[in-house]
This record gives C-alpha cells, sequence and structure tokens, in this order.
C-alpha cells in the first residue's frame, strides 16, 4: 500500500495500472475525512475565541456589506455568544460528511459518465480513482497540520490553513471563501485524474480531460464570476 503511495505521486502510470488490477479505495478515503476533520478541530482548538469569533463574524457580514447596522450588531451579539465547544464539535462532523459525500458522488458521476462512452468498469474503480487522486491533497493537509500547530500566536486564520491555495498565492485572497479553497493540489489530483482516465479508458485526452474536469469547471468558474 505504501508502493501506492510513492507510485501515485512518482510513477502514476503504474499506479493506475496496479489500481485497475486491484482497485482499493479505503486508506486513502479514511485518510482524506479524518485529515479534514482534524484539520477543522484542530482550528477551533488552536486559536483564540475572540479571534475564532471575529473571523465568523467577518465571513457573515462579508457576503452583505450593505445590511443595516442593527442586523450587524445582531449578528455579532448572536456570535459573541456563542459556544464554540458546540460548533467546533458540529464543524467538525459536518467536514468529514460533506467530505465523504463529495467523494462518493464524484465516484458515481464518473460511473455514469463512462456508462455513456461504454467503458465498463465498477464503482470501485472510480471510487479508487476519485481518492488516489486524492493524495496531493492529503499530503496538502498534513503540511497544514504542521503549519498550525507550530504556531504560537492563537491566531492563524482559514486562509493559512491552505497556503497552497491559488488565490492566495496570486495576492487575490478573500473574495470568495469557497474559491480560496482551490489550490496547486487540487490542480495536481486533476491532472492525475485526466491520467488515470485516459490510461483506463483509452479515450482521448481532450475527452480524459473534459469528463474528470467538468464538475470542477462548473462549481469554480462559477465561483470565479461570482468574484468579479
Amino acid at each position: 500500500m505504501l508502493q501506492l503511495f510513492i507510485d501515485i505521486i512518482a510513477a502514476p502510470k503504474a499506479a493506475f495500472a496496479r489500481l485497475q488490477e486491484q482497485p482499493s479505495w479505503a486508506l486513502p478515503f479514511v485518510l482524506l475525512i479524518a485529515l479534514s476533520c482534524l484539520l477543522t478541530f484542530g482550528y477551533f482548538q488552536h486559536n483564540d475565541e475572540g479571534f475564532i469569533k471575529n473571523n465568523i463574524i467577518d465571513q457573515a457580514l462579508a457576503g452583505n456589506p450593505d445590511m443595516p447596522a442593527e442586523a450587524q450588531k445582531q449578528i455579532e451579539d448572536t456570535i459573541g455568544n456563542m459556544a464554540l465547544g458546540r460548533l467546533s464539535v458540529i464543524s467538525t462532523l459536518g467536514t468529514g460528511f460533506v467530505v465523504a459525500l463529495l467523494s462518493l458522488l464524484y465516484a458515481g458521476y464518473l460511473l455514469l459518465a463512462n456508462k455513456l462512452i461504454k467503458v465498463r468498469f465498477g464503482y470501485s474503480h472510480w471510487l479508487a480513482l476519485t481518492t488516489w487522486t486524492a493524495v496531493p491533497t492529503i499530503i496538502g493537509m498534513l503540511v497544514s497540520l504542521a503549519l498550525l500547530f507550530s504556531d504560537t500566536t492563537g491566531k492563524f486564520s482559514q486562509a493559512q490553513l491552505n497556503p497552497f491555495s491559488i488565490t492566495g498565492l496570486l495576492g487575490m485572497a478573500g473574495n470568495n471563501q469557497n474559491l480560496d479553497q482551490f489550490s496547486l493540489m487540487s490542480l495536481w489530483g486533476l491532472v492525475l485524474a485526466a491520467i488515470g482516465f485516459q490510461q483506463w479508458t483509452k479515450s482521448d485526452w481532450l475527452t480524459a480531460c473534459l469528463i474528470p474536469w467538468a464538475p470542477y469547471l462548473l462549481i469554480y468558474g462559477g465561483l470565479a464570476l461570482t468574484s468579479l
């Protein structure tokens, strides 16, 4: 299994050849969920309560800059009285659920897409492709955890949790929190998905890029347009 982690980075074609014969997915799937939950829980446990609440208030108000002062005050009071312990548990469990659901849905999308081009691979193959191409994301989360727990200020922002964010690297972070989540690791994963897809389906490279990338292009393309 360790060899698969090495190969998916250093020799992806060899990794996909092995996965085609034996489509394992459990280990990267569990790691992806566990590290996502740990990052969320660590953010709440590591940072100062006031810092976290101020960030939540800023995010709540950022989407509606013309909000009346009375409504802003109500939001500030509500968040100020919020119990962060309960919020951290809910956020952690919610993160794990969303990560698991999105992975399962993406694998289902690939299964349906490939039925249209008459490629005979089962759901386990596409879940294996989904989870193993997330290895760059797993590496990115390990880096984020190391940065979080080495911080001594207690004011480690969510933007800092994603040091490979493309918008952050371009100096454009902050306009859209969801768009800020797209990172170099996400891009690396998409390249791996195209390589694996092309290798398994023997399709042309345009198809191998368009099918795995389509959901991301729609979602992040839409987010980019709303940020303009």
